[in-house]
């Protein structure tokens, strides 16, 4: 019976992964309600069940998730009173919005810092991306899933959302998703093939983003985790094989979108439907949030207004969009805000880089120190991702790695598959 319950304690952080992935399901029927409340109730549940075995830095880290969490429900009150919700409703769809990704937080968090947890947490991250990944693939070859998010176009192609959710969601995060696939599967084979599958969804969702993610994991990897040069050879040659194979298939969506990427406007190009990277920084940095500014008001940023000042990210897609995780951040929590996200950030990072002084376990270090870098550079042009679910899973797995301490049953090492 003890052992019976040992193994649910132990499979509960990774289902309630699982069941906040999936969170369009509950475009498919309102019974997903009830999954998505029994693993916030459980993600709590494990966290007290685990209290007196986390460190004090763990559990500084979880106060300090809690107050991000729930300050937009102060602010919101602000926001109550200067008319920015219209009814109990839009109340009540920014408090579930903003808490959804807690439990995401706190089971990560909690879970046992030895070998054997975090690759099992490496590895489930790298699948669920892997997931994600192929289901663009899967559309493209079978027509849009329906109870995804809506399609678009760009290029003339289709442009397919994903299991992670809206069209954007996958190009944020699929370097890390290959990050995890090379930290936590040791075959050479599967891993080529988990990666190569993430790479052919990462192009296929025609993003940007996804590009520019996936070529700087592929520069910086060799500062992360030594690698082999004989293992790096057969993972090179694996990967040619099968994205060969699978981008032949794809080769003119592939080919339609390269010759549509530019770094700078081109009048002369031809390509009308699309902008350049240049002319899209310029956008998430000046232009959208300044019509967000706008729209709530100047005032709005020193006190915040809640959850509505994410607009579309936090449920109301009828409301601006800054696309600029900094000015969200002060829609939504005022400037006591952004410097509460800021004091953790730099907490987190502190820590890290001290237990890199010590901790044989560096490699994981330098893994957390990448992603948070990665994330806060994409915030400035993606939003406050921070609440989005599958950016808070590599949010929190980061946080995870730099929060290691320097213990005995922490080994190096990885999964044999």
């Amino acid at each position: 019976m003890m052992m019976r319950r040992s193994s649910l304690v132990s499979a509960l952080p990774f289902v309630v992964l699982v069941i906040t992935q999936l969170h369009l399901l509950r475009n498919v029927s309102p019974v997903y309600l009830l999954p998505v409340l029994m693993s916030f109730f459980a993600s709590i549940w494990f966290v007290v069940h685990r209290w007196r075995l986390l460190s004090d830095i763990e559990k500084i880290a979880i106060y300090f998730l809690l107050a991000i969490f729930l300050t937009p429900m102060l602010t919101m009150l602000a926001g109550v009173v200067a008319g920015k919700y219209d009814g109990f409703g839009e109340v009540a769809l920014g408090v579930s919005r903003t808490i959804f990704s807690l439990p995401i937080y706190l089971v990560i968090l909690a879970l046992p810092s030895h070998r054997e947890s975090i690759n099992k947490l490496l590895l489930t991250v790298a699948l669920i991306t892997l997931v994600a990944a192929l289901s663009i693939p899967y559309q493209f070859l079978f027509g849009p899933v329906e109870w995804f998010a809506d399609s678009s176009e760009r290029s003339g192609l289709a442009r397919y959302a994903t299991l992670f959710g809206s069209l954007t969601a996958l190009g944020l995060v699929c370097g890390y998703g290959i990050l995890a696939a090379i930290m936590s599967i040791r075959s050479t084979v599967f891993s080529a093939a988990v990666i190569t599958g993430i790479v052919v969804g990462g192009v296929l969702s025609l993003q940007k983003a996804a590009i520019v993610n996936m070529l700087i994991v592929l520069l910086i990897v060799p500062f992360i985790k030594t690698v082999q040069v004989k293992k790096l050879f057969y993972m090179l040659f694996f990967l040619l094989c099968f994205f060969g194979g699978v981008g032949s298939y794809f080769s003119d969506e592939i080919s339609r979108f390269s010759d549509s990427f530019r770094l700078f406007s081109d009048s002369e190009s031809g390509q009308t439907d699309d902008v350049s990277v240049a002319e899209s920084i310029n956008e998430r940095i000046f232009d959208q949030p300044t019509v967000a500014i706008e729209y709530h008001g100047i005032r709005s940023l020193w006190f915040g207004i809640g959850p509505v000042g994410g607009g579309g990210g936090f449920g109301f897609p009828d409301r601006p969009n800054a696309h600029n995780g900094v000015v969200e951040l002060l829609l939504i929590g005022g400037v006591g805000y952004l410097l509460l996200f800021s004091g953790f950030v730099a907490f987190i990072v502190f820590q890290g880089l001290k237990n890199m002084r010590h901790d044989h376990e560096k490699h994981l270090v330098r893994l957390g120190v990448f992603c948070i870098f990665m994330q806060l550079l994409n915030m400035v042009f993606s939003g406050l991702i921070f609440f989005s679910p599958s950016n808070a899973l590599f949010f929190a797995v980061a946080l995870k790695c730099l929060l290691l301490r320097n213990r005995p049953q922490i080994l190096s090492g990885s999964l044999r598959l």
